[in-house]
């Protein structure tokens, strides 16, 4: 009953990403955003930070359950987005681009081979920018 409510279409492309979003990642990620640190890094206040670097943007297309999704481009742009205006709070950028088809394609078309790395990398590239975005 709790999950058929949580997936109501809404004919909106916000409540499609929603519903994506449930459908797709909130297992790992759980539905507010608070994931399962270390294992699968937490999304809320968090997300944000990984947009002030061109490693982390990508990276957020390039993890596993991005990449490897069955959602076409467009809509895993959508869901990017809509994880990005739902869970950053003070970690989103003053300024920031949403995803599109275009950008989420080229990102999935060269997925690291190690994403584990990857999120190492970025997050230690992150922590150099603002010392504050730690305690991931």
């Amino acid at each position: 009953m709790l999950i058929a409510a949580l997936v109501t279409v809404t004919g909106n492309a916000a409540g499609d990403a929603r519903q994506d979003y449930v459908l797709n990642c909130m297992g790992c990620h759980m539905m507010d955003g608070a994931g399962a640190p270390p294992a699968i890094p937490r999304l809320k206040d968090r997300v944000g930070y990984y947009l002030t670097t061109a490693q982390g943007r990508a990276y957020l297309t390039q993890v596993p359950g991005a990449a490897n999704s069955l959602l076409d481009d467009l809509r895993l742009a959508q869901v990017l987005n809509w994880i990005v205006t739902e869970f950053a709070g003070a970690s989103l950028p003053g300024q920031w681009t949403p995803y599109d088809a275009v950008e989420v394609a080229k990102y999935r078309a060269t997925r690291p081979d190690d994403i584990d790395a990857v999120r190492h990398a970025v997050t230690a590239a992150i922590e150099k920018i603002d010392p504050a975005a730690g305690a991931w």
